[in-house]
């Protein structure tokens, strides 16, 4: 490093202040002597920036990987050697200030009521007693932590370990404006004074007479390291090596990260090892010194050094380390205390290297976020006072944790954490704002936690936080929520508002003041408290409430969405109770933890179970279906609905019960007899296959269904689907389950039957009434049919004519069908819920005169498939049947529900002349908005005249399983 002369006006500067400290009574001759030395080196202009060019990236000769370190043997009695010549000082100056504490660092607690202190005591015991050694302790404390420290270490009196104190340096403060120590302008207390840094740690050793004590003992190696680092442990591997290649220093390194970009690094500098700081780096490469990928290592600041090289440096004023400035302020006056590290030093000494060391060596303990890693179960506490990595943690660096300045001091972050959460599985934690956790949470993937302004957001005991943003309530644990919102409401005078949603009278002609101001204050009191509210909300809850017009109205909402129903409040029971029977002691547990733990879910349970009493047939069931059954009824609100549904599921509705039957003829008719069989078990086989058919269609008679036949008035309600979504009362009808802007009573709604403005057709009256007045059925039963539509090929045709269903066809018992009596002028509703007049028996007529058309009606419609103009003839086709297009049968159904989705349009178009009695020749079949023409796949019609009936009958079977 270069040096210069001081100029005039520095030199001017030197001379003053050294009169100025030689009356500074509480310092000692060394520290005066070494305190204006520093100062003439900072007033030097000593050159703080390297030549970027000379830099060199260290080789492994340099930075020695630790698992190229020399071996160590497994002996004992070598083992017991290495320590014997071992020395452990930990840097114990600093305060506790930063996380609101007023002693020294080393005694705020980091688990199970230990201090960083009686780890460090536990550790050094435990060598002694293990390998009968005597490895001493050293504390080199400040003046800010001398008193106390001797304090603190009479506890130890009576352990296997010598402890040892001294102090560090005491250097006055500069006072900026005029370069006078600030004790002498009348601040003699401890603002006017600062530790030099950890630089000083080598001439305060030798000052303070422990170092040649040390060496008379046959001591040769010091390891010093922070007393707040606790992976900063005795390693009896480097020791070794030390010892080996007589090295006299040595820096632990560890491969950095993005969260130590800052951090100082050892580089190659002229032939020799150097720390590289970031204040040492000039502004165009910051950059590139921050980049981990050119420098990969920072220093630990835990260190080896050789004591006998320490003496000879220190007596030959050889450690002159790089001087780090530190400005500060006290009483409003600006000063300037001048630093020292460690680390620097390591250039001075002969034969110095880097130990590229594991990340487990490095674990400090800077902020409350630190304190939380090292408290929860990422890590454990053996009986030695080891803190050892969690190996169920498999992302092999620690989650990343920003907790905000309501966490800053260690009383705060400990009264904000019932227990300390579980963090095995987490990547990141970001808490922001007023929030406290309850007992047992669990914390996975990447969290972040968010209290807006003036909210208290509290984590409720036993919560499960995966991957997710908790900023405000957001649908779970209301009754948390409620009980925190109501109390803080209360505590800002605005319950009231919420409660009785008062309402602002104007204000009369000629107030008063008073009025005035009373007028004001309930109407802000009332924005307020909406406010409020809006802010203890997330969004999507938020985008819910936001039309309400008061905080009353807000509050009633919530309340009741979620409250919770019998389901919700089922489940949650029902998942406690599976929590608590899979409730085990973890290893990093105390009897303590296990217990809160418990007694939460206990409590849980209670709570749950009061509101659920008369939900448990509910729960039982819930309980005894599978996960897959589970996800089909979890929305159905009583047992007796769950029950309804398995049993109409289960047993099979129409569609199933008449595939099973369809199955089974299927399955009768292609029975062949097996080689091994004999005609006996070959006929007993047929015979249960005839029996399984029997009582599949003797169910069917008793429930009133119809095998395989679509039905033609009937509607079914898919029960998937009717479950209300969570919209707030509608404005126009004050019903629940439907956005406003689809009411049926909304105020531009125009009704297609009256032409009325304010409803729907739907729910028009006149609709009803003309229903009434035509069909004369409004207290009738309806009841199911099963038609065929036919065509006449006559030239002159007035009817189109539906089969009701007194003929036979889709199965061979025609005794599932229903014959009609002559019933008159009488209607019957299809499939689009309107109703088509019923002449004469089982037939119903529809006035039309689509069917004149003589070249439609004479072609037929198998050879018009085929024809070269079959777009032709197939539009004139769909042109004809677009009376029949209305005519839905089955109703879309979704998917999810476990039935099929169709949209299915059925023609049976029978083109023959009546005369005649023909078999029908053709079905066409619109299915998804596709004509499909099912050629040779005719429909047998029993009771007209055909001769190869039985044979179709399977063809017809066939094509209906198709269309299934």
């Amino acid at each position: 490093m270069a040096t210069a002369t001081l100029s005039p006006a520095d030199s001017e500067k030197l001379t003053n202040l050294k009169s100025a400290v030689a009356s500074l009574n509480q310092i000692s001759d060394n520290e005066k002597s070494g305190f204006i030395n520093l100062v003439t080196r900072y007033l030097s202009g000593e050159a703080q920036h390297v030549e970027w060019s000379k830099i060199q990236t260290p080789t492994d000769d340099v930075v020695v990987p630790y698992d190229k370190l020399a071996p160590l043997s497994e002996d004992p009695a070598e083992t017991k050697k290495l320590l014997d010549k071992l020395v452990v000082l930990k840097l114990n100056g600093g305060l506790g200030t930063t996380m609101g504490c007023t002693g020294p660092k080393s005694v705020i607690e980091v688990r199970n009521g230990l201090t960083f202190l009686d780890l460090i005591v536990r550790q050094i015991e435990a060598l002694n007693t293990k390998y009968g050694c005597s490895v001493p302790l050293l504390l080199m404390n400040s003046f800010n932590t001398h008193d106390d420290t001797l304090k603190i270490v009479q506890k130890y009196s009576n352990s296997n370990i010598e402890i040892h104190t001294f102090n560090q340096s005491q250097y006055p403060r500069l006072v900026v404006e005029d370069f006078a120590p600030l004790p002498c302008k009348g601040n003699a207390g401890k603002d006017g004074w600062n530790p030099p840094g950890h630089g000083d740690v080598f001439p305060a050793l030798m000052n303070s007479g422990k170092l040649d004590a040390l060496i008379s003992k046959g001591k040769e190696y010091v390891f010093v390291a922070n007393s707040d680092n606790l992976g900063a442990v005795v390693d009896l591997k480097i020791l070794n090596h030390l010892i080996q290649n007589k090295n006299e220093y040595c820096m632990e390194v560890t491969p950095k990260t993005l969260a130590d970009v800052k951090g100082g690094t050892l580089i190659s500098y002229e032939g020799k090892v150097q720390l590289l700081e970031i204040a040492q780096v000039p502004d165009q490469h910051v950059n590139e010194f921050k980049s981990i990928e050119k420098f990969k290592i920072f220093n630990t600041n835990n260190l080896w050094v050789n004591l006998k090289a320490i003496k000879r440096l220190v007596e030959a004023d050889a450690l002159k380390m790089e001087i780090i400035p530190n400005p500060k302020e006290v009483d409003g006056i600006k000063v300037l205390q001048l630093e020292t590290a460690a680390g620097a030093a390591i250039r001075f000494f002969d034969r110095a290297i880097g130990a590229n060391v594991p990340r487990s060596r490095f674990l400090p303990v800077k902020a409350s976020s630190d304190l939380l890693l090292v408290q929860s179960d990422l890590y454990t506490l053996t009986d030695d006072g080891y803190v050892i990595r969690n190996p169920a943690r498999t992302n092999p660096s620690n989650p990343s944790i920003e907790l905000g300045p309501e966490f800053k001091k260690v009383a705060n972050f400990l009264s904000r954490f019932k227990s300390i959460p579980s963090i095995i599985e987490l990547d990141s934690l970001k808490v922001t704002g007023d929030v406290y956790f309850g007992a047992g949470i669990t914390l996975k993937g990447k969290v972040n936690v968010t209290a807006k302004s003036g909210v208290k957001l509290e984590i409720p005991d036993g919560a499960v936080i995966a991957n997710k943003d908790v900023n405000v309530f957001d649908g779970e644990n209301y009754q948390l929520w409620a009980v925190r919102m109501e109390t803080y409401l209360e505590a800002i005078d605005l319950w009231k508002a919420v409660e009785e949603d008062y309402d602002v009278l104007p204000l009369p002609n000629h107030p008063t003041v008073a009025q005035i101001k009373s007028h004001k204050e309930k109407k802000t009191r009332k924005s307020k408290a909406k406010e409020t509210l809006f802010a203890g909300v997330s969004a999507t809850i938020f985008t819910r409430v936001m039309a309400f017009k008061s905080a009353k109205e807000i509050w009633d909402y919530l309340k009741e969405e979620y409250t919770g129903d019998e389901r919700i409040q089922g489940m949650k029971v029902l998942n406690l109770i599976r929590e608590f029977e899979l409730q085990k002691m973890k290893e990093s547990e105390t009897v303590k933890d296990t217990q809160i733990g418990c007694l939460a879910l206990l409590t849980d349970q209670e709570s749950q179970g009061k509101k659920t009493r008369k939900s448990k047939a509910k729960t039982t069931l819930f309980a005894g279906v599978s996960a897959t059954i589970f996800t089909r009824v979890m929305a159905l609100k009583s047992a007796k609905e769950i029950w309804d549904y398995l049993k109409e599921e289960y047993t099979g509705d129409e569609r199933i019960q008449g595939m099973k039957v369809l199955n089974l003829i299927r399955e009768f008719e292609l029975q062949k007899m097996k080689e091994s069989e004999t005609v006996k078990e070959y006929s007993d086989r047929l015979l249960g296959i005839v029996n399984k058919a029997q009582e599949q269609r003797r169910l069917m008679r008793q429930d009133g269904m119809v095998e395989g036949a679509l039905t033609a008035n009937h509607k079914t309600q898919s029960k998937g689907n009717n479950v209300k979504k969570n919209y707030p009362p509608c404005q126009h009808c004050g019903k629940k389950g439907h956005p406003p802007f689809k009411c049926w009573k909304r105020p531009d709604a125009k009704c297609k039957i009256c032409n009325q403005l304010g409803h729907e057709a739907v729910i028009c009256k006149g609709k009803y009434q003309k229903h009434e007045a035509d069909a004369q059925v409004a207290n009738e039963e309806e009841e199911d049919h099963l038609f065929v539509a036919t065509i006449l090929s006559t030239k002159k045709s007035d009817f189109w004519l539906i089969d009701s269903g007194c003929t036979n066809h889709m199965t061979y018992d025609r005794n599932l069908f229903k014959e009609f009596t002559s019933i008159g002028n009488k209607k019957f509703r299809i499939g689009n819920g309107d109703y088509i007049l019923a002449k004469g028996k089982g037939t119903v007529a529809i006035p039309t005169n689509s069917a004149e058309d003589e070249e439609w009606s004479q072609k037929n419609l198998l050879s018009a498939g085929n024809s070269p103009t079959e777009d032709i003839c197939e539009n004139k086709v769909r042109k004809k049947l677009s009376i029949f297009q209305k005519m839905q049968f089955w109703k879309k159904v979704d998917k999810s529900q476990g039935k099929m989705q169709m949209n299915l349009k059925t023609y049976f178009i029978n083109n023959h002349e009546m005369q005649q009695n023909t078999e029908v020749n053709s079905i066409h079949c619109k299915c998804k908005d596709q004509l499909t023409d099912l050629r040779a796949k005719s429909l047998p019609v029993k009771g007209l005249q055909g001769t190869n009936s039985e044979f179709a009958a399977s063809k017809a079977r066939r094509s209906v399983r198709n269309m299934l």
